[in-house]
């Protein structure tokens, strides 16, 4: 009997040796993010003409990082760049939990079809508003707002994106680090989004915007980008650094809005990872209207 209860201790020993080392050995792989990303590196993203097809890191096996997620706000996601994959990837982009909102880029093949399908599955659609960028070799695409514009250019652009996309229920900026330093065209844009009756979400592509203020001035919903969940790149080591990330947001009134992107199977399969990884952990998933509603402009 004494033998049996020693070796039921040595194997006791022997698991909880070996959770410590998995642990450890876990703990080493996570990268902490030690300085908040202020600009978005648009050169490093979408060429509206162009879809990529392939990722130089794909997405490896997920462990959960189990964080203390007491006082952690909820969680909206938005994925950019909606309007040129189509077939099983759009599908599969659709069939995500219904509260991830699509930003959908106006002028593309698949604008209507993502709009719709998005709307189908049960999820939030907002205007990808192409903006200029401070590289001007950047391209956001044939028609975007840009600095040459006048008030009544940017009103018919935007009413014209509007139309192209009816099921939005706000917008936020493809690229647009020039616009949304720019207090006139700003003010522009969202002059015409409150009439139409539509929210902004800044993306925050600058440290420089002044969308905020612009906001503050016509009273107009809106809110602002936290975390980009595939900036530097789209690997399992920085989406579990983002998953650390959200710690230190506890105990903020505002909900955390996470900006991703659709441009093939990798994002896909390193959303719906993220995602399981949130509701694993307990953290709730919340619609981008609702994030917004919760926003609080100080004056």
């Amino acid at each position: 009997m004494m033998s049996y209860i020693k070796l039921y201790c040595c194997l006791y020993i022997l698991i909880i040796a070996l959770m410590l080392v998995s642990l450890s050995c876990r703990q080493k792989h996570i990268k902490e993010y030690e300085q908040e990303v202020t600009e978005y590196p648009e050169k490093e993203y979408i060429d509206t003409t162009k879809v990529q097809t392939d990722e130089k890191v794909a997405p490896d096996k997920y462990s959960y990082q189990w964080i203390d997620t007491q006082d952690i706000p909820p969680v909206a996601i938005v994925i950019d760049d909606f309007g040129q994959i189509s077939g099983e990837l759009l599908k599969g982009f659709a069939e995500l939990d219904e509260n991830i909102t699509f930003a959908v880029l106006p002028d593309l093949p698949h604008t209507a079809k993502s709009a719709q399908m998005a709307n189908v599955y049960g999820h939030e659609v907002i205007i990808h508003i192409p903006m200029e960028a401070m590289d001007s070799k950047q391209n956001p695409g044939k028609r975007y707002i840009g600095t040459a514009l006048s008030a009544d250019e940017i009103k018919h652009l935007i009413n014209d994106f509007i139309d192209q996309i009816p099921q939005a229920v706000g917008a936020n900026n493809h690229m647009g680090s020039r616009i949304t330093a720019d207090y006139e065209s700003m003010l522009s844009v969202l002059k015409i989004l409150k009439r139409k009756d539509l929210f902004f979400l800044d993306s925050k592509t600058s440290a420089n915007s002044i969308v905020l203020n612009a906001a503050r001035e016509i009273d107009i919903d809106y809110s602002a980008r936290d975390i980009f969940l595939d900036v530097p790149d789209n690997s399992a080591a920085t989406v579990n650094a983002k998953i650390k990330e959200l710690e230190k947001y506890r105990g903020r009134v505002e909900p955390i809005i996470i900006i991703s992107h659709c441009h093939n199977q990798a994002k896909l399969d390193t959303m719906r990872n993220f995602v399981n990884q949130l509701k694993g952990l307990g953290i709730k998933l919340i619609p981008l209207s609702d994030a917004v509603k919760k926003y609080k402009i100080q004056a």
